[in-house]
């Protein structure tokens, strides 16, 4: 029996304060050592499971989320993604693009986007020395946000469900995930950083990204700390074009994270 775990949902649930996460605590320590083998999903999460549960280091790894994509998009292909973009939107094809998705009645998500409207967004309108957009994607917002139309004025733009997320995170100058809860990898921030597209990021959001394969593209700012967030925004958008280091794709595409698991799976 092999257990690829997705998150450490105990760990999960007590941050988003539920009064029964130790319940589920007891019920995957009982499952994980039941099992000939675990995958976790990050480095954290395995670190976590060997420490807690009292695993055999042995019998775990790391199985993360992966990517379709094994290389780095051309800047052909970006440049014509946000050219696309922004005649969709009628906007400048030298407006910064700044992109924040998610499914939006998931709390940590829409806890996220109160983060960008009350408190991120407000302080970068003031310090912002250049043209940009806020583009808010996801299903389910809830219907007290009114599809956002309160903010139209303040550059924020609510695309809702769109059919291609790629292309929007192809065109983004800037990818940001204020996230400070929910547990497990940010499977959006690893998307984004995928199509060659900087990001900033509240530290809880970047869990499961080793600092070492992404280089400068991904800036991580201390949890609630939305000055340093908003400071982070402006850097990024200030550096030249540059990519995101080869090994990211080595961790982080499907190929090569498919030959691991098989290796391991032959020598049990």
């Amino acid at each position: 029996m092999i257990i690829h775990s997705h998150n450490i949902e105990a760990a999960r649930f007590r941050s988003m304060n539920k009064w029964w996460w130790f319940l589920l605590h007891q019920y995957e320590r009982f499952a994980h050592r039941q099992a000939d083998f675990n995958f976790f999903i990050t480095e954290e999460d395995r670190d976590y499971a060997i420490r807690t549960y009292r695993l055999d280091t042995s019998k775990c790894a790391v199985i993360t989320y992966g990517i379709e994509n094994a290389e780095l998009p051309s800047a052909e292909e970006k440049q014509q993604s946000k050219s696309q973009i922004c005649d969709e939107l009628g906007l400048p094809v030298g407006t910064k693009l700044i992109l924040f998705n998610g499914t939006l009645d998931y709390a940590p998500n829409r806890d996220g986007l109160d983060k960008i409207l009350e408190e991120i967004n407000p302080m970068l309108q003031q310090e912002a020395g250049f043209s940009y957009r806020i583009i808010i994607c996801g299903l389910r917002l809830p219907t007290e946000y009114n599809h956002l139309r309160n903010y139209e004025e303040q550059q924020i733009i609510y695309k809702g469900f769109v059919d291609d997320i790629g292309i929007y995170f192809k065109a983004a100058d800037l990818f940001i995930n204020p996230i400070t809860d929910g547990g497990g990898i940010k499977t959006k921030l690893v998307e984004a950083l995928g199509a060659n597209t900087p990001a900033v990021s509240f530290k809880a959001g970047a869990y499961g990204i080793p600092a070492s394969i992404v280089g400068s593209h991904l800036s991580v700012v201390a949890d609630d700390d939305y000055k340093g967030f908003v400071d982070a925004i402006q850097e990024q958008l200030s550096k030249p074009h540059r990519s995101i280091p080869v090994a990211f794709y080595d961790h982080f595409s499907w190929d090569a994270i498919a030959r691991k698991a098989v290796e391991i799976v032959e020598e049990l």
